[in-house]
Parts: structure tokens; C-alpha cells; sequence
């Protein structure tokens, strides 16, 4: 786990942004330049730590699009809440 950490340190900054920035955005998803900007990285790195975070199943990229669902999570959204595996457009 410790080899994991230090492989993608950024991995949980960047999932912790993706969610806030998600339920802030009624589901809409962030773009890989606003993650980089928001958090000082290149955008490479986010591309990468994207993967990760896809290959652990933690998030689900909808092709052609700038989607990002997030597994088996939820966010707030108005009076409901809605399953974050939807795609919001």
C-alpha cells in the first residue's frame, strides 16, 4: 500500500477535488486543465493519476465526453440525491 502512495501521491487530492467539484457543479464533471489549475499539477500528471483511478474502479470515464462517474458514490443535488454512476450532461 505505502508503494501505491508513493507511485500516485496525488491520486486522492485529485478524487477528493473530482467529488467536490461534481456535487458543486450539479454533477457535471471537471476537465482535466481545471483539475491542474485547481490543484497547481501538469495536466500529464492528472492524466495519469485519471487512469489509476479508473484501473481501481474508483471512477468511469464516458468516451467522447468529459464525464467522470464516480463509483458507487452519490452527491447532493437540489432536494434529491442522485447515484454518481449516472452521467450528468
Amino acid at each position: 500500500m505505502l508503494e501505491e502512495i508513493q507511485t500516485y501521491p496525488d491520486l486522492d487530492t485529485i478524487f477528493k477535488y473530482i467529488i467536490d467539484y461534481k456535487r458543486q457543479m450539479d454533477g457535471n464533471s471537471p476537465t482535466v486543465r481545471q483539475i491542474a489549475d485547481a490543484l497547481d499539477l501538469p495536466s500529464s500528471s492528472v492524466h495519469i493519476n485519471l487512469q489509476e483511478l479508473e484501473r481501481r474502479q474508483l471512477i468511469r470515464r464516458i468516451p467522447y465526453t468529459r464525464q467522470l462517474c464516480i463509483a458507487n458514490g452519490r452527491w447532493t443535488w437540489g432536494e434529491e440525491t442522485h447515484h454518481a454512476t449516472r452521467a450528468v450532461a
